[in-house]
């Protein structure tokens, strides 16, 4: 009897050494993310100042192909920052009610690549489908709710929009709306002030829509280094969409940032808008 009422004891000691053991450890990574958060935050400032004293028009293309390297001796981090231009897809509030009154050949544009996936997606209902998102795009402006054009961050955006899919879907029980590669042709980040697209940047299925080229051909092209050739060869004969193509790059864009801290990885991301640092987000 007394063996098992010591084994019990020597048991619930076990469980609560346990228990205390996950406590401390659970307190311990809650205060190293903390930490880590403080230093996320350092470490935006830290990019704000090195973009604004750093980029340009002569290296912004850099900033897109090769991820950079920072390292803060000082600060105890060392981080890996990877950039894409916004500005390859059609800004989804190009087909609000404020663009289509202001830049009305931006707003016909993005309802024509609208209307053209839509339909080109085989769809049992676009028609619906395409009444949906400009009706839900108008309506959000005229109410000043924004659920797309005021809510910051493309991920969180673009959530608002496949709730709209997803009613489409069961409305017209159409399971092929899943399909749609959306993020190829449209972003869904807040960019504000209404900006020509960057040509060389944009996604292969946009230049295949823009130049009558096959998106394979495209993707072949840039991987190659010959998609700058391809196009001007086209351009020649093909120059419905010149407006539309800025002369050089623009700051436009969006960022992904992985940096080491106490010997864990963390992330952050953030768009770089008219020379800010917007939509900052942290995770582990």
């Amino acid at each position: 009897m007394t063996l098992l009422i010591t084994l019990s004891v020597i048991a619930a000691m076990g469980s609560l050494i346990a228990l205390l053991y996950g406590y401390i450890e659970h307190t311990r990574q809650k205060a190293a993310d903390q930490s880590a958060l403080l230093q996320a935050s350092l470490l935006k400032n830290d990019l704000k100042m090195l973009l604004s004293k750093y980029l340009n028009s002569k290296n912004l293309s850099t900033f897109y192909t090769i991820p950079l390297t920072i390292n803060s001796q000082e600060a105890g981090y060392s981080a890996q920052l990877y950039c894409r231009p916004l500005l390859s897809t059609i800004p989804i509030e190009w087909l609000g009610s404020k663009v289509k009154k202001t830049h009305p050949p931006f707003y016909r544009l993005a309802k024509e690549i609208l209307e053209n996936l839509i339909d080109s997606s085989e769809l049992k209902e676009p028609n619906r489908l395409f009444d949906m998102i400009l009706e839900s795009l108008l309506t959000d402006e005229v109410r000043g709710e924004g659920k797309w054009l005021k809510e910051r961050g493309d991920a969180l955006s673009f959530r608002r929009f496949e709730e709209l899919l997803d009613r489409y879907r069961f409305e017209a029980d159409d399971p092929k709306v899943e399909d749609i590669r959306w993020r190829n042709y449209f972003n869904f980040t807040p960019i504000g002030d209404v900006m020509k697209l960057e040509r060389d940047s944009l996604t292969p299925e946009l230049l295949a829509y823009f130049y009558g080229l096959d998106a394979d051909e495209v993707k072949r092209e840039r991987s190659e280094g010959n998609l700058k050739a391809l196009l001007d060869e086209y351009a020649d004969t093909n120059k419905r969409y010149d407006w539309l193509f800025a002369k050089g790059l623009s700051p436009v864009m969006h960022c992904d940032v992985i940096f080491g801290y106490q010997e864990r990885e963390y992330h952050l991301g953030f768009d770089y808008l008219n020379k800010r640092v917007e939509n900052f987000d942290f995770y582990r």
